[in-house]
């Protein structure tokens, strides 16, 4: 188990590596004078799920209380995982409240954009009869707004119809803001004093510095428990929601407080 954990580490800074010296090379011309920056997480995609019972059938296959959405009406955003049935962490997500969609509950799901395709298949696999649509957003873009210093914070955006999301995210303040966007808008076209990166280098050397993974590299699926990778520190996990599909062994984990490696922290 320790050699997984040692290969996940350095899987992931050599990714980085490979980023920073590509950054240097042919992005010396993007860098920005000012503080506040956003990347474009090309490394993201977006799933779109609208429905009836949308609550309802997130509620069974996420390690999150979606039902939160609701008792806490500011919240519009949350992080969590999907399992297998025995546990294992297959892909992780911040799911967002759609507010615009009507009276239909909708979200999106940001996930790893190469494994879209395989949580479609996922969540279509315990769809059954339930009420919901889930189509793959390609019209959107996820992106990350952030400061290298310290936090920040946006007053007075929610009202600019080309944001669809505009939210803290929803692991750790010092890790900024994301945004849900059409393609091909930036958001320094919406907000003012946000300088454009060219690449996520920065963003993904923040992450780092906090020791939060994001995406299949880092979180390979399938491997690990998601209290291995700090999911419930990073407030992914709820303990009181009731059932959902692998919640059996992670209930029993955090209950018999055994957790024998952390592949997250650095």
């Amino acid at each position: 188990m320790a050699a997984v954990t040692w290969r996940a580490r350095k899987r992931c800074f050599e990714v980085l590596q490979q980023r920073s010296l590509r950054l240097i090379q042919t992005n010396a011309s993007l860098k920005c004078s000012g503080d506040l920056k956003c990347s474009h997480l090309r490394k993201r995609g977006l799933l779109k799920v609208r429905g009836r019972d949308s609550v309802k059938f997130l509620q069974g296959l996420i390690t999150n209380n979606v039902e939160s959405f609701h008792k806490n009406v500011e919240r519009k955003a949350m992080y969590g995982v999907f399992l297998n049935a025995n546990g294992r962490t297959l892909y992780d997500t911040v799911l967002y409240k759609h507010d615009r969609s009507g009276d239909v509950p909708a979200f999106f799901l940001e996930c790893d954009v190469s494994v879209i395709p395989d949580l479609t298949k996922h969540l279509k696999m315990f769809k059954l009869r339930s009420k919901v649509d889930i189509i793959h957003a390609e019209d959107y873009a996820p992106w990350v707004i952030f400061s290298m210093s310290g936090t920040i914070d946006f007053k007075d955006v929610s009202s600019n119809s080309d944001i669809k999301v505009l939210v803290k995210d929803p692991r750790v303040e010092q890790l900024g803001f994301r945004a849900v966007l059409p393609k091909g808008l930036s958001p320094c076209v919406c907000l003012e004093d946000v300088y454009e990166t060219g690449d996520s280098f920065e963003y993904d050397v923040l992450r780092a510095k906090l020791g939060i993974c994001e995406g299949v590299d880092e979180i390979p699926p399938g491997n690990a428990m998601p209290l291995e990778y700090n999911i419930a520190y990073l407030n992914g996990v709820s303990f009181n929601k009731g059932c959902y599909l692998g919640q059996e062994l992670t209930a029993r984990t955090h209950h018999t407080g055994v957790i024998r490696k952390f592949n997250g922290s650095i």
